[in-house]
């Protein structure tokens, strides 16, 4: 296993559950939890912050050389959806005269 420092850049080796963040998704590491885990900060290219992740030893690898950047949406598919969503549950809160119940998310 690769023992990481503060400030190394990394690979994610899989998709994290419940995240926008995927395998191959390139990170820094901002916290070192004794070589167990990595407090990860996630960029997008223009250097926007997208998330900023506690990640297990074994599912990131060290950036190489050899490696090649590989560009996509940061977004999940269901992002309009959840969007959608978000807003008419804000309205609904917002109008007392006709409070309504969103619905679950696909």
């Amino acid at each position: 296993m690769n023992t990481f420092k503060l400030y190394d850049r990394v690979v994610l080796t899989k998709d994290l559950s419940g995240s926008v963040l995927k395998n191959g998704d390139v990170g820094t590491i901002v916290e070192v939890y004794d070589d167990v885990a990595y407090e990860i900060e996630f960029f997008a290219l223009d250097g926007t912050t997208l998330a900023v992740k506690t990640v297990a030893a074994n599912l990131i690898k060290p950036v190489t050389g050899n490696m090649v950047m590989h560009i996509r949406d940061w977004y999940p598919d269901n992002f309009h959806n959840v969007f959608k969503y978000a807003t008419r549950a804000f309205r609904s809160a917002t109008d007392k005269a006709s409070p309504k119940v969103c619905p679950p998310l696909p």
